[in-house]
């Protein structure tokens, strides 16, 4: 009775309390259940390990944790690992089969000591139907965050990190009979949510553990899941059977989701970048040429446009092209063309103000324009241009790959929810232009081995380069050094940077002095905040996976070895 004792203990006031001596008593009697937990994260851990992928480690304690956790860890390696419906097809199978089994396992080994337990075949009949449930219910967030390694856009990944918990706490959890009737008590979800946090710590830790430390640290995590499935099944059991008639379950899971889809797609509408360009009054034609390079969905109306409030002389990069009298007014529509189609316009711009003045040209990239920016060096290895800028730069694109409609490849089923997702927020929030197979999309998937290892890398040529990445960021990066030029992290949400007085006043002095202000930057806090999110990330699809991508050795940065390299990807981008 002393162990029972014990592991009734982390329940106070309808609480959890993950006391040392809850823990221990977990690890004296629950040999079994220590050895499931512990094994299925040693064998991910360490084969992610050997292979040098880093980026994907943090997700490995995810493979034993309870219920509705493990079924998002395999989701988001199934949206990542296939090429063909066939693949996606039998992997799903294989999925739920997995997770059942694993399910069962566990729920088995951690039912209390002094209740009778239910039937294996009993429990099996449940979970099948339980796991499909949570498949279903979990995959529109794995979609998202899918989706948001594309184009490392931080609002996509915030969403599904809120709306993939808000689901898990009213999934129906198959451990007693007539399941679908029980919504979770206090109790229950309180387990559920330190279930959540303990993976956003653990994928912490081991985001900043070195070498094979990070898999000892990866296997503690195996070690917490163990008491986390005793503390889930105990409450869940005692409480005893469902006093509703009906099935409360399935009517309050189909709620909730209706109610985060809508509220996620209004959220990430609301979120694009606003197409107002920043100007302020009386822009000045003398001193250092400044050419700003906005982002996506924005817009310039062909007239005067100023960023600065000294003596530089800006003008705003035209998408659309360039006329007899400069850049050329363009709605927001120009931003969806290609990568390389822009990067060709922004060549010719460069030279023209360059020979305007006959001084090089300084470069401030926003947003879809840090990926524009980055091809046009990529293309002209001497330009004439002396500083570039990245305010709210995409820091990790293209991690992730889809085929285009019609066509078959790795992440197809991923891309066609993607494609789903993003006419269920156009028809929310009509302003929201994006698009799964825009040029846009496909040109910065198609070519991920010109963007993903480069992005945050020295340009050459002698062009200094500096970043300034909002906190937001941190949610789309993953292992590995943030950036390889000089960088600030800065409070704020993507693409917002610009619009702070504090960013502007740094970057005029930096070109009018040379001198880049010395700030208590919040660099640690972005680590930090990058450590935790790897929890919630989709794994990257290796770049020697497909051979267009045409990378050099070692400038994956989803990969241990990764270094800043020369890669230029297939070549010029179309």
């Amino acid at each position: 009775m002393t162990g029972i004792a014990a592991e009734n203990c982390p329940l106070v006031c309808g609480g959890v309390d993950l006391s040392v001596r809850y823990l221990g008593a977990v690890l004296r009697r629950r040999g079994p259940l220590l050895a499931l937990c512990v094994g299925l994260v040693l064998v991910e851990a360490i084969g992610l390990q050997v292979t040098g992928f880093r980026s994907a480690l943090p997700l490995s304690p995810q493979i034993s944790a309870p219920v509705s956790l493990g079924t998002y860890h395999d989701l988001r390696w199934l949206f990542t690992f296939h090429a063909s419906w066939a693949g996606f097809g039998w992997e799903l199978v294989v999925l739920v089969v997995f997770r059942c089994l694993v399910t069962v396992g566990m729920i088995a080994l951690a039912w209390p000591v002094d209740v009778p337990r239910e039937s294996i075949a009993g429990l099996l009949r449940r979970n099948v139907v339980a796991t499909l449930i949570a498949v279903v219910a979990l995959s529109p967030w794995a979609a998202i965050a899918f989706a948001a390694q594309v184009v490392a856009y931080s609002w996509l990944m915030i969403v599904s990190i809120i709306a993939s918990l808000a689901t898990a706490l009213v999934l129906p959890l198959a451990v007693t009979g007539r399941w679908w009737r029980r919504l979770l008590l206090w109790p229950t979800m309180g387990w559920v949510v330190l279930t959540w946090l303990a993976a956003t710590v653990e994928a912490l830790v081991v985001s900043l553990s070195p070498g094979w430390v990070a898999v000892l640290a990866a296997v503690a995590g195996g070690l917490v899941n163990a008491a986390l499935w005793v503390g889930l099944v105990r409450t869940i059991v005692r409480a005893g059977e469902p006093v509703h008639a009906r099935p409360l379950a399935p009517v309050a899971l189909v709620g909730v989701l209706a109610v985060l889809l809508v509220g996620g797609g209004y959220l990430v509408g609301a979120a694009a970048p606003d197409d107002e360009q920043p100007t302020v009054s009386n822009p000045a034609h003398g001193g250092q040429p400044v050419l700003y390079v906005s982002g996506f969905g924005s817009r310039y109306d062909g007239g005067d446009f100023a960023l600065f409030t000294t003596a530089l002389n800006t003008r705003h990069y035209s998408y659309k092209g360039l006329g007899e009298q400069g850049p050329l007014a363009y709605g927001p529509q120009w931003t969806h063309q290609a990568v390389g189609v822009s990067a060709a316009k922004l060549a010719r711009q460069v030279d023209w103000l360059h020979e305007q003045t006959g001084e090089p040209v300084a470069l401030i990239a926003d947003s879809e324009g840090t990926l524009v920016a980055r091809e046009y060096f990529t293309r002209h290895r001497n330009p004439p241009v002396d500083y570039y800028i990245m305010a709210s730069p995409l820091p990790r694109p293209a991690r992730v790959y889809y085929p285009a409609a019609g066509e078959q490849g790795w992440g197809l089923a991923g891309g066609w929810e993607t494609r789903l997702l993003l006419r269920m927020v156009q028809a929310l929030s009509p302003d929201f232009t994006a698009r799964a197979d825009m040029p846009l999309a496909r040109s910065i998937a198609a070519h991920a081995g010109t963007f993903r290892p480069s992005i945050l890398c020295p340009v050459g040529g002698g062009v200094r380069t500096y970043a300034f990445i909002p906190l937001s960021a941190a949610t789309v990066v993953y292992h590995g050094p943030v950036s390889h030029v000089p960088w600030t992290a800065l409070p704020g949400w993507h693409a917002s940077l610009l619009d702070r007085g504090l960013v502007t006043r740094d970057i005029e002095r930096l070109l009018t002095t040379g001198e880049l202000a010395a700030h208590r930057t919040s660099t640690t806090a972005f680590r930090l905040i990058y450590g935790a999110a790897a929890a919630w990330q989709a794994p990257a699809l290796p770049l020697d996976f497909r051979a267009g991508w045409g990378a050099a050795p070692h400038t994956d940065p989803a990969f241990a070895r990764w270094h800043c390299g020369s890669s230029s990807g297939e070549g010029q981008l179309g």
